[in-house]
């Protein structure tokens, strides 16, 4: 499993450059900045990883500290705020889309 977990770490470090991330890359789905509407650039990419893992981390800490129901199931609701519902709208992009100002392609 660390060797997987490192492969995958690696994998991505490289393809970020092609505004993909591996499991973009697989289903064939590309990154796009939305002022030059280019494939991002790198650091296009780790900064719009790392809100993810920013977001993942809040949520997981939240339910931490919070282990009682309904403030946990609260850091829950936020986390889908975050990423499915802004999903829906326009232009179908996500919160971190918006602060990264990208824009998300499915090429196949």
């Amino acid at each position: 499993m660390v060797t997987f977990g490192i492969g995958w770490v690696i994998w991505s470090l490289i393809v970020w450059g092609e505004g993909q991330t591996p499991a973009k890359k697989i289903l064939k789905i590309r990154v796009y900045a939305a002022d030059t509407q280019r494939p991002a650039t790198w650091g296009h990419m780790a900064i719009r990883e790392f809100l993810l893992m920013l977001a993942i981390g809040f949520g997981v800490g939240m339910l931490n500290l919070l282990t009682a129901g309904i403030l946990g199931s609260m850091a829950i609701i936020a986390w889908y705020v975050l990423e499915i519902v802004w999903y829906f709208t326009k232009g179908s992009r996500t919160l971190r889309d918006i602060f990264v100002k990208t824009l998300v392609v499915n090429e196949a």
